[in-house]
């Protein structure tokens, strides 16, 4: 299974001509995604998201960002498998990195901590992984979207660490306050504040110096970060935009990356566009 699958993605990655296009012309963007049901729990209540469903409201909030700029325009999303040996492929080939969410933890051994005991920490294998991909992607400044656990990962892969656990931020909705200084306040059309989602129990709980603080909750909680220093396009954010795309603010995060991917592979986009980023 794991061959079959290692081959499938690379014919996605490296064959795209086959699809009677030029390889250049094709948006490819990987998604780093949950294998199996997410899980969230608060309080003695449980909610679950089927696997395809929570990869679903992905795929269709990036799609429609998309169209949003040019319907016609080619565009993969390809899963990224675990596999440390295809890392190079995936930096060689995609545009863009997508960071899912997870009901999982992010390891704590990636950031010099036992486990605490209300931490469901993925294997140290699958987070090394993670961190690996995301150190590499950096190097070659492929524009990244970390999305809860994806924005943990974003802030661990760049010298951060995290709080193993946090009350009052699972299965609810908060305020945030956002920075003026941040992209994102821009994307929440130049509004401090915002209501958004809560699936997590941790929380960044140090970020490298390069990194800007986009959001906080209303009691300290990191709920953004972005690095577009050099070049970089590093954003995350510790809420799920995708399941609330009829908020403009979460439009825009998608629309902004998707921007960014155009920037980087073609350097030439509708001057109507050009205020994204």
């Amino acid at each position: 299974m794991k061959s079959f699958l290692s081959i499938l993605c690379l014919f996605f990655l490296t064959n795209c001509k086959s699809f009677k296009y030029k390889k250049n012309d094709v948006i490819k963007i990987g998604m780093v995604g949950p294998v199996k049901d997410q899980v969230f729990e608060a309080k003695g209540v449980k909610h679950v998201i089927p696997t395809h469903t929570f990869i679903n409201n992905y795929q269709t909030a990036i799609i429609d960002a998309k169209n949003r700029f040019d319907k016609n325009q080619r565009m993969v999303i390809i899963p990224i498998l675990k596999y440390s040996e295809m890392i190079d492929y995936y930096i060689e080939n995609l545009d863009g990195i997508i960071i899912a969410g997870s009901s999982g933890d992010l390891n704590p051994a990636t950031y010099n901590q036992k486990v605490n005991p209300k931490t469901t920490p993925t294997s140290l294998e699958a987070s090394n992984f993670d961190i690996e991909l995301i150190k590499k992607a950096f190097s070659k400044k492929i524009p990244i979207l970390g999305i809860c656990y994806g924005m943990q990962v974003l802030a661990v892969a760049s010298g951060g660490s995290l709080s193993q656990h946090i009350e009052g931020h699972m299965l609810t909705k908060h305020d945030i306050k956002i920075d003026k200084k941040s992209l994102l306040y821009k994307l929440n059309k130049q509004n401090i504040s915002s209501n958004v989602n809560s699936f997590h129990h941790q929380a960044v709980a140090k970020i490298s110096t390069e990194w800007l603080v986009s959001a906080k909750s209303d009691d300290g909680i990191i709920e953004g970060i972005e690095n577009l220093k050099d070049g970089n396009y590093l954003f995350g954010v510790e809420w799920h935009p995708e399941s609330s795309q009829e908020n403009s603010m979460n439009m825009s995060i998608f629309d902004s990356f998707y921007y960014q991917i155009l920037k980087n592979k073609f350097n030439t986009l509708p001057i109507s566009k050009i205020n994204l980023v």
